[in-house]
């Protein structure tokens, strides 16, 4: 049974994505997380690169960028 999910909406910003997610996987070792990363189309990189070595991580990528509340909501 997971503990908590995390749902993470990103645009154009892998620096500030990695950062959150090592801090979140670092402290949440006595934890039964998930993260849901939702992708609103980034062109900056390639989304499934920056995220391959994180696990318990559900990607969903966006055809277009939609915005943080309707990105936030597909979470």
């Amino acid at each position: 049974m997971l503990d908590v999910s995390v749902i993470i909406a990103n645009y154009n910003n892998f620096d500030l994505l990695l950062k959150c997610l090592a801090t979140l996987y670092e402290n949440t070792k006595q934890l039964e997380f998930e993260v849901i990363l939702v992708d609103d189309n980034s062109v900056e990189g390639d989304i499934n690169e920056v995220v391959k070595e994180f696990d318990k991580l559900i990607l969903i990528k966006n055809p277009t960028n939609l915005g943080y509340s309707k990105t936030n909501n597909i979470g």
